[in-house]
């Protein structure tokens, strides 16, 4: 009940979305096997580091971010608008991990999953 209430609230206090060149979800899986999503949001303008990659090419700057909610609330869903704003401010490709929360999962689930999330994130960045 607590969680649907805090969904309902967070709604709420959105306003206007900001748009995105695109939003993309993904599987991912922590070593324990499970399965949880990566949000990618790529904002209306990226920003790139010239020549970082092996001195000629330009290279995309990727955030990891991660919902609050204190490991027991929140989601990529209740955190979208956050992210959004994030991604576009900084003109970063922006990933969001949906974590596992207590009490159904312990708190090393939740490092786990984000774990995961920054290895994805790492891997798949130069070709996003």
């Amino acid at each position: 009940a607590i969680r649907a209430g805090f969904r309902v609230i967070s709604a709420l206090g959105v306003g206007i979305t900001p748009w995105m060149t695109s939003v993309t979800d993904h599987k991912i899986h922590a070593k324990d096997g499970h399965t949880t999503r990566l949000r990618v949001y790529t904002p209306k303008e990226m920003q790139t580091i010239p020549g970082a990659n092996d001195g000629d090419a330009d290279a995309a700057v990727g955030v990891l971010f991660i919902h609050g909610g204190g490991g027991w609330l929140g989601s990529i869903e209740t955190h979208d608008s956050v992210a959004r704003r994030l991604a576009n401010r900084t003109r970063f490709l922006t990933a969001s991990v949906d974590y596992r929360l207590v009490p159904e999962h312990t708190y090393l689930n939740a490092l786990d999953d984000v774990e995961a999330g920054y290895h994805w994130l790492i891997e798949n960045l130069p070709s996003l």
